[in-house]
């Protein structure tokens, strides 16, 4: 059972535009290797990603809400260890300063999938916030964003296994949702790598293209 007030927003017309939702459309997947000079080398990908916007719940047009589809993956050597982190960088171009309060006991039900044997990442306690705009993500990420500034909203993090073999972090249905945001809404999907062995370490990332909604 959860509980949640209604964010409500009043927008002035101040010479700015308010984009329609897109459809939604599949990305081209990337992968890059990276290796130190003793060749200690390590691999990370991002592939399936989709995008789903729909209308805001409540209707106001200063919403955006989106589901997100996503495998990011990762391979070291045997015997190394490393980690991936994917998530969505989130730059809103104007601040209308929409207020929202999330109950402590909301539970958003992410329908993230660890492979790897990870747990499944749990719901976050509720804060109240007085500016905005606000991001909140699938696994209970809750943001702001002053204009200019872009906020890092993580979708989940996994250890890799160090046998050598491929690991995955699958994302489906992950629900973002920005409040109080005018103007384009752009994303940039993300995954990030980093490995280690002994003597040998390195980081490594790869970028999906920019999503504008």
């Amino acid at each position: 059972m959860f509980r949640t007030r209604v964010p409500i927003a009043v927008m002035a017309a101040v010479g700015y535009v308010l984009t329609a939702a897109q459809a939604g459309a599949a990305a081209v997947p990337h992968e890059r290797t990276y290796s130190t000079p003793t060749g200690f080398a390590f691999t990370v990908g991002s592939r399936d990603l989709n995008y789903r916007p729909v209308p805001s719940l409540n209707g106001m047009p200063t919403n955006r809400e989106v589901f997100l589809d996503n495998t990011s993956y990762g391979q070291i050597p045997a015997g190394a260890t490393g980690k991936l982190k994917t998530g969505y960088y989130v730059a809103c171009q104007v601040d209308i300063d929409a207020k929202l309060n999330i109950d402590p006991e909301l539970d958003p039900n992410p329908g993230a999938t660890f492979h790897v044997g990870a747990d499944e990442y749990g719901p976050h306690a509720g804060v109240d916030l007085s500016v905005g705009p606000t991001v909140y993500g699938g696994v209970g990420i809750l943001a702001t964003i002053a204009p200019g500034k872009i906020v890092d909203v993580v979708a989940g993090e996994q250890d890799l296994p160090g046998n050598g073999t491929l690991g995955y972090l699958v994302n489906q249905d992950f629900h973002l949702m920005v409040n109080g945001c005018g103007g384009p809404l752009t994303l940039r999907p993300y995954t990030l790598i980093t490995a280690k062995a002994d003597g040998d370490g390195g980081t490594g990332a790869v970028y999906g293209d920019p999503i504008t909604l």
